[in-house]
C-alpha cells in the first residue's frame, strides 16, 4: 500500500485524483472530528474539512518528504477552523459565545471534561508529541505504524507518546480537571477518533479539485482565511529565525536601554520580555464604550519568554469567585531584529492585532527596579489601532491595552486594564 508521500507525489505528479481521494479517504474522519471539537457545528465542520483538503491540494507541491501528513493536516484544520470561530464572533460582536465549553460538571464523563480543552492542550504540545498523539488515537494506528510514519522505533514511539499523554494529563490538571492516566488514555482511545459523515470524502474530492469558480463564496473565504493564518505563521518563525540570527552575531540579549519618554526621540527598541517572564495574579477590568459598566474578574497569567527573551507567550486564564476558570485567552508577542517593532499575534477570541506594531516607549532602568515596554499597532482589518503597554516595578506588573475601532457609526473605545503580582512560588528577575 502507498505511504501518504506516495500518494501525494502522483497527485503532483500525474494530476491524479484516484490518489488525491485515498489521501481524503485516509484522513478525512480526523479533519472532520479536528473541526468539530473546535467549532461545535456539523455542517460548519464538514466545510471546514472540505477547506482544508482544497489548502492541501494547492500546497501539496511544497510539502517535503519528511512532512508527517496526518500532522500537517491536522493543524491545518484547526488553523481554518479558528479563523472560522474568529470570523464568527467578529459578526456577532461578542467574545464569549464559547465560554460555557469550560464548565464541567463534576458526574460528567471523562471524555465530557477534557474533550472541550483538548484542541487547546494538543496546540500547546511540541509537533513531534502532536504528531504521535495524531497519529495513535485521531488516526488510529498501532505503535508500530505510529513508528513508521515518524521515522524510529517502536519502543520509542511508545515512549514518545506516553510523554505526550502525560502532558496533555497535565494541561488538563492546570485547568481544574484530575484526570488518572489510564482513564485519559481510555478516553482518547474510545472518542478522539471520528469517522467522517457518509458521502463527506466525495464532496471533499469534487471540492479541493474544482476550479474556483465552482466552489461557494463560504468555502472559498474560509480557504483564504485559512492560507492567510498559515502565512501568518510562517512569517512569525521567520520573524523568530531572524532574530536568532541577529542575537548570534551581535551579543548579549538584555541590552540596557537610554530611558526616553520623548516623542521626537529617535527610534525606540526593546531588548527583550524577560522582565516579565513568570507566574502573575490580579485583577482584570474590561470598560470601554457602550459597556454600562467596567467588568472585574480575577487573572491568572503565565508568561513564557523564547528566543532568548525575543519572544514572549501570555497565557490568561479568567476565574469566577470559586477559583474555577471560566475563559483563557493567548497571546504572543515577537521582536523583530532591531527591536523596533513588535509582531502581535492576538487570541483567536480577540483576533483584533494581528501582525506588526512600532515600539512607542521603552524603559530599562535596574537601579529603580523599572521596566517599560509599549508599543501601537494597526486592526488586522484596518478598522483601528490597539495601543498596549506594559509596565514592571519590582514584583508588580501592569498591563494597559485600548483598542479604537471605527466603524460607520463613528469612533469607540474598549480598555483591558491588569493589575497583577508576582505568584509568590516565582522567581523575582530585574
Amino acid at each position: 500500500m502507498p505511504d501518504d508521500f506516495e500518494l501525494l507525489r502522483q497527485y503532483v505528479e500525474r494530476g491524479s485524483s484516484e490518489a488525491f481521494g485515498e489521501l481524503v479517504e485516509r484522513h478525512s474522519g480526523m479533519v472532520h472530528g479536528a473541526a468539530l471539537r473546535v467549532v461545535r457545528d456539523e455542517s460548519r465542520a464538514e466545510e471546514i474539512t472540505q477547506a482544508v483538503f482544497i489548502i492541501l491540494a494547492r500546497k501539496a507541491a511544497s510539502l517535503r518528504r519528511r512532512t508527517i501528513l496526518a500532522g500537517w493536516l491536522y493543524r491545518t484544520a484547526r488553523f481554518v477552523a479558528l479563523e472560522a470561530l474568529r470570523a464568527e464572533r467578529r459578526r456577532q460582536q461578542h467574545l464569549n459565545t464559547f465560554a460555557q465549553l469550560n464548565d464541567s460538571s463534576p458526574t460528567a464523563s471523562v471524555w465530557d471534561q477534557i474533550a472541550p480543552l483538548l484542541e487547546e492542550a494538543m496546540n500547546r504540545l511540541g509537533a513531534a508529541d502532536r504528531d504521535a498523539i495524531v497519529l495513535r488515537f485521531l488516526e488510529q494506528k498501532s505503535f508500530a505504524g505510529v513508528a513508521s510514519a515518524i521515522g524510529t522505533s517502536e519502543a520509542a514511539a511508545k515512549m514518545r507518546i506516553g510523554r505526550a499523554l502525560e502532558k496533555l494529563r497535565n494541561a488538563f490538571a492546570r485547568r481544574g480537571v484530575a484526570v488518572p492516566a489510564m482513564a485519559l488514555l481510555a478516553a482518547l482511545s474510545a472518542h478522539s477518533a471520528t469517522a467522517a459523515p457518509a458521502g463527506l470524502s466525495a464532496t471533499v474530492v469534487t471540492s479541493a479539485l474544482a476550479q474556483d469558480a465552482a466552489v461557494s463564496s463560504s468555502l472559498i473565504t474560509l480557504v483564504k482565511g485559512g492560507l492567510k493564518i498559515m502565512a501568518w505563521n510562517k512569517m512569525k518563525s521567520s520573524v523568530v529565525a531572524g532574530a536568532i540570527v541577529l542575537l548570534a552575531a551581535g551579543g548579549a540579549v538584555v541590552v540596557p536601554q537610554q530611558a526616553s519618554r520623548s516623542a521626537s526621540a529617535r527610534a525606540m527598541s526593546v531588548a527583550g520580555f524577560e522582565p516579565m517572564a513568570g507566574e502573575w495574579q490580579g485583577t482584570y477590568e474590561l470598560r470601554g464604550d457602550g459597556l454600562p459598566t467596567a467588568t472585574r474578574q480575577t487573572a491568572v497569567l503565565t508568561i513564557r519568554t523564547t528566543e532568548q527573551g525575543r519572544s514572549c507567550e501570555i497565557d490568561m486564564r479568567l476565574t469566577d469567585s470559586a477559583g474555577q476558570p471560566i475563559q483563557s485567552y493567548r497571546f504572543t508577542h515577537t521582536l523583530d531584529g532591531a527591536g523596533r517593532r513588535i509582531v502581535t499575534v492576538d487570541d483567536p477570541q480577540v483576533a483584533r492585532v494581528t501582525g506588526e506594531g512600532v515600539v512607542t516607549e521603552s524603559i530599562n532602568d535596574p537601579a529603580r527596579g523599572e521596566w517599560v515596554a509599549a508599543f501601537r499597532g494597526p486592526h488586522s482589518n484596518q478598522g483601528g489601532v490597539t495601543e498596549c503597554r506594559w509596565v514592571r516595578r519590582g514584583d508588580e506588573l501592569i498591563i494597559t491595552r485600548r483598542d479604537q475601532t471605527t466603524s460607520p457609526q463613528g469612533a469607540g473605545n474598549l480598555y483591558s486594564d491588569l493589575k497583577l503580582r508576582r505568584s509568590a512560588a516565582a522567581k523575582a528577575t530585574p
